[in-house]
C-alpha cells in the first residue's frame, strides 16, 4: 500500500530554509504472524479516518506512506499534521487489534543516521 514517501522530502528538509521543516518518519515492523492484509486494512481505515478530520484533498496532498507486504513493514511520513494523525490513529488500531507486542514502531528524524529502507516515490496507482 500505496502512497509516496520520497527521498525528495529528506533533501528538502535538510537544506537551510527547505520547504519541509519536519522530516519525521515512523517505521513499523510487524511480527510475521500478524496477517499483513489486516495491517493493510488498518492503514486504509486510518487514512479514511484522517480524511474525516482534514478532508480528502488535504490527505491527498499531505499524506505519504508505504506498506511493504513482503517485509511486513510500513513507513508513514509524519512531517505534516495529516501524517502525524494517520500515524497516531494507525498505532491505536494496531495496538487494539494485535496487541503492543505484535509490532515495533520507530520514529526517525533528520538527525537519525538510519535511513528508512522502504523509501519510494510513487502514488496510489501507477498512471502511465
Amino acid at each position: 500500500m500505496f502512497r509516496r514517501v520520497s527521498e525528495q522530502n529528506k533533501a528538502l528538509s535538510e537544506e537551510p530554509g527547505g520547504l519541509i521543516m519536519n522530516y519525521d518518519i515512523y517505521k513499523y515492523e510487524f511480527s510475521f504472524n500478524v496477517p499483513i492484509e489486516e495491517v493493510e486494512r488498518s492503514l486504509a481505515l486510518s487514512v479514511l479516518t484522517t480524511e474525516s478530520l482534514h478532508g480528502r484533498t488535504r490527505v491527498r496532498l499531505d499524506a505519504s506512506f508505504y506498506l511493504d507486504k513482503e517485509k511486513h513493514a510500513c513507513v508513514i511520513d509524519a512531517g505534516t499534521e495529516v501524517g502525524r494523525h494517520i500515524a497516531s490513529i494507525f498505532t491505536g488500531y494496531l495496538t487494539r487489534e494485535f496487541g503492543e507486542n505484535a509490532f515495533r514502531v520507530k520514529r526517525m528524524n533528520r538527525n537519525s543516521n538510519e535511513e528508512p529502507v522502504m523509501m519510494r516515490q510513487d502514488t496510489e496507482k501507477e498512471e502511465e
